[in-house]
């Protein structure tokens, strides 16, 4: 699951990190101004795309890994709730896996004790909208399981 193409990847990972972050947040944003309208398709682009580079903020910066931790976390969080109101369930469970395997790396470094935490918000539900609403100001409406699908 891509939503930056290769060029645009390759001129993200040029950009300093204020950059980057600032990029972040305006997708993030507009993720959100997509959600409360309830256009999906619209919402998971945004925040699809601040997914992929809050990934490339992680890749290439040591020095505040933790920040860009959260907000694989965060953007994986949301992307997984709008593609579950699309209906995207196995999509859905992949960004969440995605993530997890992006923290999983950093299992055995200094930065262990917070890639934990933030698994353990990725594998639990009530911890994924204690995440969103302590760290985003955007809307969120879960989506709760059932044998018949989402309702």
């Amino acid at each position: 699951m891509r939503f930056l193409c290769f060029k645009h990847e390759r001129i993200y990972d040029q950009q300093p990190d204020e950059h980057l972050m600032e990029q972040w947040n305006a997708w993030m944003h507009s993720a959100g101004v997509c959600y409360d309208c309830g256009d999906w398709s619209k919402a998971a682009s945004f925040v699809g795309s601040a997914f992929d580079l809050a990934k490339i903020r992680l890749a290439k910066n040591a020095q505040v890994r933790a920040d860009a931790m959260a907000q694989v976390t965060l953007s994986a969080i949301y992307l997984a709730n709008v593609l579950q109101h699309m209906g995207h369930l196995c999509e859905s469970r992949y960004a969440l896996q995605m993530a997890g395997d992006c923290l999983d790396c950093f299992s055995c470094t200094e930065d262990a004790a917070c890639a934990s935490e933030l698994l353990s918000c990725l594998e639990d539900e009530n911890l994924r909208e204690q995440l969103i609403g302590r760290f985003l100001n955007l809307p969120y409406r879960p989506c709760r399981w059932s044998r018949r699908g989402l309702h």
